[in-house]
């Protein structure tokens, strides 16, 4: 055993036989390297996984890459990722997918997408977009977008607005006016021909300027380039959008025939012209316009083929194969025809002057009248006795001439012309005829809300409505109140405005349909079912006025609201649009609508859209123009059409004007200083627009000299205009308007300026036969009112419901008289023709209910039964 003798062993110090240090940082490094490659793997699939992409499908298709790959990588889940030939394998399978060519494509397209998103952006902000533009791109982007698919391509491009409407402007403000002048020394008949078997006392100059429809089209069709032609093709897609391949036939051929008529029309008046007219000048401005119709009618004798069966074939066929091509031509073809009728004019002139021929044949006649003077004379001296009585015929012709003389404006004898193209004379006459009922609307308006206030007391306001009831009670002989004179005759006013309004209304939609039914074809249809059936999928909206009361319109009146709508194009380097109303064209119902877009109109904007500040207003608005684009080919002819036939009933309602012919200087300066007056009245009422502007009259009226200035009275219907002719600037030219009375009364002009044809009753009379359409007791033009006479206690001598209206047959004048009963309404013609001051004057106030009774009761032996008591 061992003992503390033994010799203890040494032991040399433990060495390590593996590097522990040199692992460790091996191991720190290995580690680094293995977060380094497992990072970069995963930077590389992110940077894949995250490529931009706009396309659902093509991001379901990424997705199913990206799935493969992280299938095919399930081996790799222990695996170093510290070797960097690892994480390249791993790297090169993800990189596989970028290389996809689908998926190249995709990232590609969706690139040029973003770019044009940007594109858009950046023309927006210049002001450089339109909605039609918008259309275009979003439906071919949204074609792309929506297309499943992987290998469809994206191609839309956003193009940027162009102003089509400056160039035009610009094109038509250089066309020159073509003219002519004539001289006609021979009378003219009352249809306004040439009687070459008279000389008249005056001779005529007339000259006629004018920048025609085919002149303007010429010119425009030949500067349209490219660019011009795409954006109108974008306009054509975009409003046409809504129409149907039948729609767009239906469209086409209506336009066809309506302009091949038209067309047809001038071709054959040019034509006649032509052989009349001996002006080498103007036979060569006729013969270019025959050049240009007979381009666009064709002659087959000629070989000449037509443009307009060509264009119609060529859209036609369109319709089948391409219709935006289609609804882009169509849309062209309508765009040069309202321009070119909206810009065309034509100013004629008619100068009276010393007619040469009938000077000489007044001085050989003269020098007989002086021999028959000198035989009469003596044969006077021969007859003394008759001296005196010829003495005070010519005392009694002197007061009457010095009478006269004292009248404002006496001598004056001026000559109406109709004023503008003579080709639409029916149409202003029916819109003044239109502007003339709204004011008697108006008129009614005013008598309604006197009538509430002298009704009303400081501390009880009396209620509109109760007045219009006590309106009806005395139009049916049952109002009982006090009536004094001046209410009588605003309840006479009243009655009498509303039934002019409700028969020429009447009338005129009975006009209506038959010119939708000559125009069309349709023998049973009419405008009015049309529209009706069009409009029958949209809402009523609600405005509410400042009083709080909800008002609620239909699509029609709405539609009917934005027909009279119209747009002003004007600016310089960049074109600017407004859009107006004339609030004189407004029912009082459509002034609530006016008022309620209010911020709509009368504000030049750079952009296409026109916002009333309510966005559901602005889309019910915008959907409802497209209605009314649509049909604007078919109201246009049809109101020609409703003109040409109501022209019987709006003849005295024409546009005509005269110039003022002054006694001297001081005639004329007396005329300009009342002008100013008038003017300073208007700047102070604040009742100019922006046509007139009083403040600008009287400037030029204050800088010009009497000389520098002529002037004539424009009548249209009951509206008169005062025109300031400027000679030697006649863009300042302005219209001032007055009043009836101011033309009546104003020395320079006088009662023969006045406008002595708006009789309505009477004209309807001649030319419908009737003075009530309607043929009922409402609408009759003598109401129970006016019937029978006031007993001394107040009550009326008839209070029985009847009413008379007026027939003609065979050139006499018949009454009618109509009566409400228990059953219903009875007729009665009077036997006898009636004279009409007679019968208005003295018999109709005669009458009594027992004088109605037995007039009745000749033909209906029980009314005392049937009368509503």
């Amino acid at each position: 055993m061992a003992s503390y003798t033994d010799k203890i062993p040494t032991f040399n110090p433990y060495v390590a036989q593996l590097p522990v240090e040199a692992m460790v940082k091996v191991g720190m490094q290995k580690q680094q390297q293995y977060d380094e490659g497992l990072q970069k793997i995963q930077t590389t699939i992110d940077n894949v996984a995250g490529m931009d992409l706009a396309k659902d499908v093509h991001k379901k298709y990424l997705q199913s890459k990206l799935n493969q790959l992280g299938n095919d990588l399930t081996w790799l889940a222990a695996g170093d990722f510290s070797n960097f030939q690892l994480v390249n394998s791993v790297n090169g399978m993800t990189n596989q997918i970028t290389k996809d060519e689908i998926v190249q494509n995709a990232v590609s397209d969706t690139a040029a997408y973003r770019k044009q998103l940007l594109y858009r952006d950046q023309l927006k902000k210049e002001g450089k977009t339109s909605p039609n533009r918008e259309f275009d791109f979003n439906r071919d982007s949204g074609k792309w977008l929506n297309n499943d698919d992987l290998k469809d391509r994206f191609n839309a491009t956003y193009v940027e607005h162009t102003d089509v409407n400056k160039k035009v402007l610009e094109v038509i403000d250089k066309l020159h006016p073509g003219g002519s002048t004539k001289d006609i020394v021979n009378a003219i008949n009352k249809d306004g021909s040439i009687n070459y078997g008279a000389i008249a006392d005056s001779m005529h100059r007339q000259g006629v300027k004018e920048v025609s429809e085919e002149q303007i089209k010429v010119a425009v069709n030949s500067m349209l380039d490219a660019k011009d032609r795409d954006e109108l093709a974008s306009q054509g897609r975009y409003n046409y959008q809504s129409y149907t391949p039948d729609d767009l036939t239906e469209a086409a051929t209506f336009s066809y025939n309506n302009t091949k008529r038209e067309y047809a029309q001038k071709l054959t008046a040019l034509q006649q012209q032509l052989l009349t007219t001996s002006d080498i000048g103007q036979q060569e401005e006729i013969n270019k316009s025959i050049e240009f119709y007979t381009d666009q009618l064709g002659d087959a004798k000629k070989n000449i083929p037509s443009s307009l069966d060509s264009t119609l074939a060529a859209t036609l066929e369109n319709i089948v194969s391409n219709p935006d091509g289609a609804r882009a031509s169509l849309y062209t073809q309508n765009y040069l025809s309202q321009i070119a009728n909206g810009f065309k004019y034509r100013e004629v002139t008619d100068e009276v002057l010393a007619n040469p021929i009938a000077e000489y044949r007044l001085k050989v006649e003269n020098f007989h009248l002086e021999q028959i003077k000198e035989s009469n004379e003596q044969a006077y001296r021969r007859e003394n006795l008759k001296r005196e009585d010829i003495k005070i015929g010519q005392e009694e012709r002197k007061i009457k001439i010095a009478e006269d003389a004292a009248k404002p404006g006496a001598g004056n004898k001026p000559t109406f012309k109709g004023s503008g193209d003579a080709t639409i004379d029916n149409i202003n006459s029916l819109q003044n005829q239109n502007e003339y009922l709204g004011g008697l609307s108006s008129q009614n308006e005013s008598i309604v809300a006197s009538l509430t206030n002298e009704a009303s007391s400081a501390t009880v306001k009396a209620n509109p409505k109760d007045i219009l009831k006590n309106i009806q009670l005395y139009r049916d002989g049952k109002y009982k109140g006090p009536l004094d004179v001046d209410t009588k005759a605003k309840f006479d006013a009243y009655i009498q405005n509303s039934n002019t309004i409700a028969n020429q209304t009447e009338l005129r939609n009975i006009k209506e349909e038959e010119a939708y039914r000559e125009l069309t074809g349709d023998k049973q249809g009419s405008l009015n079912n049309s529209l009706n059936k069009q409009l029958s999928k949209r809402g009523n909206i609600n405005v509410k006025t400042k009083d709080g009361v909800q008002h609620n319109f239909t699509p029609r009146e709405v539609y009917d609201f934005l027909r009279k709508e119209k747009l002003e194009i004007g600016g310089g380097q960049a074109t600017w649009t407004r859009v107006n109303i004339d609030p004189a064209l407004l029912t009082p119902r459509e002034k609530i609508l006016y008022n309620a877009f209010a911020k709509r109109y009368g504000v030049a904007t750079y952009a296409d859209e026109k916002s009333t500040g309510n966005k559901s207003l602005d889309a019910y608005i915008s959907g409802m123009q497209a209605t009314v684009s649509k049909n604007s080919t078919i109201h246009n002819n049809v109101t020609k059409k409703v003109a040409e036939k109501m022209a019987p009933y709006t003849g005295g309602f024409g546009t005509d004007q005269a110039s003022v012919r002054f006694k001297d200087g001081t005639d004329k300066g007396n005329f300009i200083s009342d002008l100013v007056n008038v003017a300073d009245a208007d700047l102070k009422m604040k009742t100019g627009d922006a046509k007139y502007k009083p403040a600008d009259i009287i400037s030029i009226l204050e800088k010009k000299s009497a000389e520098d200035v002529e002037f004539g009275v424009k009548r249209q219907g009951d509206k008169y205009y005062i025109n300031v002719i400027d000679k030697k600037n006649s863009k300042e030219d302005r219209l001032i308007p007055v009043s009836e009375d101011f033309v009546r009364n104003n020395p320079s002009l006088g009662d023969n300026y006045t406008n002595k044809n708006l009789d309505l009753s009477t004209d309807f009379l001649r030319n419908a036969g009737t003075t009530n359409v309607f043929k009922d007791y409402k609408h009759a033009r003598y109401h129970t009112g006016l019937i029978g006479g006031i007993l001394p206690d107040g009550n009326r001598t008839v209070t029985i419901p009847v009413a008379a209206d007026l027939n003609l047959k065979s050139g006499d004048v018949y009454a009618t008289f109509r009566l409400k009963t228990k059953t219903g309404e009875l007729n009665l013609q009077y036997p006898y023709p009636v004279e009409l001051s007679d019968f208005q004057n003295n018999y109709l106030p005669s009458l009594t209910n027992d004088k109605v009774i037995k007039l009745f009761k000749t033909q209906y032996p029980n009314i005392e039964n049937l009368i509503q008591k």
